[in-house]
């Protein structure tokens, strides 16, 4: 699931679940023999639709806007997502393996922050690309972005992916 599905669906959960409490509320109320409102000034909502047709201007264009609002979340989430693994090579063909690619940011990390001259890298993984963030004391590094490469490339090599994502290196010399 995406962020943006997660936080949509906490927000709406919790506000139909508020409506839902200020609906029992409002009824309980009425029920009880009060009058007018306790929570929700539902007055002007009910004065609206006790006034207008189904066929009125304000309810179509009302209508109309909820139905566009509801087919651009219907199209957001049909809309294919990039896959979140990365799959490995296997020798068998019945077998399927994959690691998410985070594991694999976190294995590229670990196999270049040992090199020397390297103080720490952080590795990004996005679709079929890993940007590596290298920093150096150093004030000029040199051949060690090359150095990084290589040893991204060679670890990215032993987990035997059957698309090896491109490495992109940055580096961040020390002054």
């Amino acid at each position: 699931m995406r962020t943006l599905d997660r936080v949509l669906a906490v927000v709406l959960a919790i506000v139909g679940f508020a409506a839902g409490i200020a609906l029992t509320v409002e009824i309980a109320h009425r029920a009880l023999g009060g009058s007018g409102h306790l929570l929700i000034p539902y007055e002007p909502v009910a004065a609206f639709v006790r006034s207008n047709a189904w066929s009125s201007p304000a309810v179509l264009i009302i209508g109309a806007v909820l139905a566009l609002l509801g087919l651009v979340l219907l199209v957001a989430e049909l809309k294919p997502r990039r896959p979140g693994l990365l799959v490995l090579e296997s020798g068998h063909p019945d077998v399927t393996a994959a690691l998410p690619r985070a594991s694999i940011a976190r294995v590229v990390e670990y196999a270049t922050s040992d090199l020397p001259g390297i103080d720490h890298v952080r590795a990004k993984a996005r679709g079929n690309k890993i940007t590596l963030t290298a920093h150096t004391p150093l004030a000029r590094a040199g051949d060690l972005p090359a150095q990084v490469e290589s040893a991204a490339a060679r670890a990215l090599a032993d987990l035997r992916l059957r698309r090896t994502p491109t490495v992109t290196v940055r580096m961040q010399e020390g002054a």
